[in-house]
């Protein structure tokens, strides 16, 4: 119920119990008389009061009531939506390279828990859920190790953790070398997209970034 509502209701209600009260006395008691007698004035304020003081008691109990209800449910209201903004995570892409390492990562730098939902690695029409397919288009050098973030269904990053969507170490090789020479331009043609939730279900804003390495 809406505050104008409870406001036009109570007002409505006043109104007519001070005009129905003092009709029912005269209509009932009095022959739609008026008196000269002050005995009779007082029987008719002891009727008035009678009557409407329990009334506005019971009124005031019920408004007082759905206030106090209504303060509860709008300060939970307040406190859940706290909890919900403290709660929030969110995502940002780290690109990093070295002589003979290359890591593609996602880092929740957000006070809630991250919890991917998709992944998408798209270069124009084509789209993959994550590195191996793209990696595999490559010769893979026999020291190459290398590790793919597959999502799952507890596909969670904490506060301040972060997982590696593609890592790949090396040793120092001639052919080592030449991989990485290839597959760092064939990664950066591509675009990471990645959507999360958080702890609450809610979608937060889809993580939309070019794969770049400085």
């Amino acid at each position: 119920m809406k505050n104008s509502t409870l406001k036009n209701i109570t007002w409505i209600t006043s109104i007519s119990f001070l005009v129905l009260v003092p009709l029912s006395y005269f209509l009932f008691f009095n022959q739609n008389e008026l008196s000269k007698n002050p005995e009779s004035w007082a029987q008719f304020g002891d009727f008035f009061g009678g009557i409407l003081n329990p009334i506005i008691s019971l009124i005031n109990l019920i408004i007082l009531t759905y206030l106090s209800i209504r303060l509860v449910k709008d300060e939970n209201n307040r406190n859940k939506w706290t909890l919900q903004e403290l709660a929030r995570p969110y995502g940002d892409f780290s690109f990093t390279k070295e002589h003979y390492r290359l890591t593609i990562s996602v880092k929740n730098c957000g006070l809630g828990p991250m919890i991917i939902k998709n992944i998408q690695i798209i270069k124009n029409d084509e789209i993959h859920n994550d590195f191996e397919e793209i990696i595999s288009q490559t010769h893979l050098p026999k020291n190459i190790r290398i590790h793919v973030y597959k999502i799952s269904t507890h596909s969670i990053i904490s506060k301040e953790n972060s997982a590696s969507l593609l890592r790949i170490e090396g040793e120092n090789t001639t052919e080592t070398i030449d991989f990485f020479k290839e597959i760092y331009p064939r990664l950066s043609s591509y675009t990471i997209k990645l959507e999360y939730e958080d702890m609450y279900k809610r979608k937060m804003e889809t993580l939309n970034e070019k794969v770049f390495f400085e």
